[in-house]
């Protein structure tokens, strides 16, 4: 489109008139001089451009009506070369109105709600703060009070600014009803039930009665949406809620999830030594790292005294004391290396050849129209080293809690199921859903690199593999194989049969590069294939994974 002028001008004695002649833009039309026409005569006159016209009004822009129009000539701000252009013209193309809109998206629910009822927590998954938060509620049933964090998109916006503004404020958009919002709980078939929402002024926080809108023992997702007018149903982010009636004072909790605990892993050292017979000094020929296993449930089980010699879990520089106690912290604690279900939970008693959770899953199985659904065995004991024994040459072993055997897809491949599967077809999945309600990741076994010391005769020793658990969403952050000239690469879902490596202890950062002295090169490994028993865990016979994948166990966020 060419433009012909940038302003128009006037003479009083002869006037100019102008005539819309077309060029290549497809629609847009210039002005030129001319003794028999008028401005955009047969075209449409672009108010806002102002100095075109258009065979048709452009995206963007409409035709003015006539209350629009008659808006513009009686404009005093408006020149009288443009009214006359106006006037004179097919049509007027003005801008289409801007309507605000309620942002989507840019509001947060922080993880840290709590649902209380009779002042006790209500929901399977609550933070460690609810116990105290609920003992200061007065509700009766179900109900959750939680907060939001909210973008800058919100804060910024003068009109909304926070929780409160987004859902009750309304916005310049023509919308017939006021602004309102609710709690949207969804189950896993797609059901939904609209929950009535309370906010607070000038506040993120809100609570909401789900008692009597939604089922205990059933997972949803709560999401807040902006649902009075009608036209917007801006929505926040998504967080789960599992309700569960609480505990009576005998402390058996029969529903909700199956009941989760944490397995922490730390280190103890193996020293080798020679003394000197003149001045009984020792001297450390080498040291090895081994790692161990302490559920949250566990109390530590110190060394025998006198062991630190060859044999130490604790700082015993820091805590001045070389005999270990149960009181001092564990070497490179990593309290939640993964998680396990928890053995105490009742749904784990033994009824005849099955636990009684098969049956429960058994029957929910059925419940969505399987008939007569096989029995199956879901879940195995999972045991390991909890400290090295008092000779140094074993571990103490123990239960360190449940998983559950993996699944085989139909492309043969291992998987844990998750929310996708949980909210899927398969009534099996279904059903696991429910009864777990949280998303699985795999265990993997991982053995270290053979390591020798030279004992102070000058024989050397070939010490016990060091054998660890990791789960899949840290190894999956670390994990490579080796290609040409031993250079790492990153797996793919096609390669992950290949010999898979990673480094540890992990550098989330660079974990493809490895820290002499501080890093070793650990092997992922079939179950089959560990060479020996380690020191750091039993390796369990009641589980028979179909691949590099041993089980699967409660996902821990990263």
């Amino acid at each position: 489109m060419m433009k012909i002028f940038t302003s128009l001008t006037f003479i009083t004695i002869a006037a100019l008139l102008t005539s819309c002649v077309p060029d290549s833009s497809g629609g847009r039309q210039k002005f030129t001089s001319s003794a028999s026409a008028t401005t955009c005569t047969e075209s449409f006159f672009l108010y806002t451009d102002g100095t075109s016209c258009a065979t048709t009004c452009p995206t963007g822009t409409h035709e003015g009506t006539s209350d629009e129009v008659a808006a513009i000539l009686a404009d005093a701000t408006v020149s009288d070369e443009i009214k006359e252009i106006v006037q004179t013209s097919k049509g007027v193309c003005i801008d289409d109105p801007t309507i605000e809109s309620r942002p989507s998206g840019e509001i947060y629910i922080n993880s840290d709600f709590c649902v209380c009822k009779n002042a006790k927590v209500a929901s399977v998954n609550a933070s460690t703060s609810c116990t105290s938060t609920c003992a200061e509620k007065n509700v009766t049933v179900a109900t959750i009070f939680g907060s939001v964090s909210v973008s800058s998109v919100i804060s910024g916006n003068e009109n909304l600014k926070n929780l409160h503004g987004w859902c009750n404020n309304d916005l310049d958009n023509e919308a017939q009803n006021p602004a309102s919002c609710s709690l949207v709980a969804t189950d896993m078939n797609g059901a939904s039930a609209n929950i009535n929402i309370t906010t607070s002024a000038n506040s993120n926080s809100f609570s909401a009665t789900l008692e009597g809108n939604i089922s205990f023992d059933k997972t949803y997702k709560l999401q807040i949406v902006e649902t009075g007018t009608g036209v917007e149903n801006a929505t926040t982010s998504i967080e789960q809620v599992r309700l569960l009636e609480p505990e009576t004072d005998d402390g058996l909790d029969l529903d909700g999830n199956l009941r989760i605990k944490l397995v922490g892993q730390y280190t103890c050292f193996f020293r080798t030594i020679q003394t000197d017979n003149n001045t009984n000094d020792d001297y450390y020929l080498g040291t090895a790292r081994y790692h161990f296993y302490l559920p949250s449930d566990a109390s530590i089980t110190p060394l025998s005294p006198g062991l630190y010699s060859t044999i130490f879990c604790h700082d015993y520089v820091k805590e001045q004391d070389t005999n270990d106690k149960a009181k001092y912290s564990r070497l490179e604690f990593i309290p939640d290396q993964y998680a396990l279900w928890d053995t105490l939970d009742p749904r784990f008693i033994k009824s005849g050849n099955n636990l009684s959770v098969d049956f429960l899953i058994q029957e929910k199985i059925e419940q969505f129209g399987v008939s007569d659904p096989p029995l199956k065995s879901y879940f195995s004991e999972l045991n390991g080293c909890t400290s090295p024994d008092s000779s140094g040459s074993g571990c103490i072993s123990q239960v360190l809690g449940i998983a559950m055997s993996p699944f085989i897809d139909s492309k043969g491949k291992s998987f844990c199921p998750g929310t996708d599967e949980y909210l899927g077809t398969n009534p099996e999945m279904r059903a696991l859903g429910e009864i777990i309600g949280v998303p699985t990741e795999g265990i993997y076994y991982a053995e270290g690199p053979r390591e020798v010391q030279t004992l102070p005769d000058g024989s050397q020793q070939e010490l016990s593999n060091d054998v660890i658990m990791v789960r899949e969403g840290v190894l999956k952050k670390i994990w490579f194989h080796l290609g040409n000239n031993g250079v790492p690469v990153t797996p793919t879902e096609q390669t992950e049969n290949q010999a898979t490596y990673f480094y540890w202890p992990a550098d989330f950062a660079s974990p493809y590069v490895q820290k002499k002295g501080y890093q070793k090169l650990y092997t992922v490994k079939r179950i089959g294939e560990l060479l020996n028993q380690g020191r750091t865990t039993e390796i369990p016979t009641s589980l028979t994974p179909h691949d590099r994948k041993a089980a699967c166990v409660p996902a821990s966020s990263d």
